[in-house]
């Protein structure tokens, strides 16, 4: 049943309806940002002059075939299509370099 309320009286609000709390941007959260930062910097560091790992190169060799205009043929033992196209994408956009 319904609850009727006196017109002085108002209804009870919902947890919907609440107010949110207010975000307070803390020591922790500067830190994270900093350490994802810190990761994406250290990661990226000198990143053209270091070797490819074997994934790598055949992760490479399929992007650059796509991108030349070889097309992608399937291999069971790989990724799917989607990895190359992408990769391929970026050769397109940034050049066809080991940092690509």
């Amino acid at each position: 049943m319904a609850t009727i309320y006196p017109r002085n009286q108002a209804a009870p609000r919902a947890l919907a309806d609440a107010v949110p709390a207010r975000r307070v941007i803390t020591v922790e959260h500067v830190l994270f940002v900093v350490l994802g930062v810190l990761a994406v910097l250290v990661h990226l560091y000198a990143l053209g002059s270091r070797s490819l790992h074997h994934d790598e190169t055949l992760h490479a060799q399929f992007s650059w075939r796509i991108y030349t205009g070889e097309g992608y043929k399937h291999d069971p033992l790989l990724h799917g299509p989607f990895l190359y196209y992408i990769s391929a994408a970026m050769m397109f956009l940034f050049g066809d370099t080991d940092t690509t």
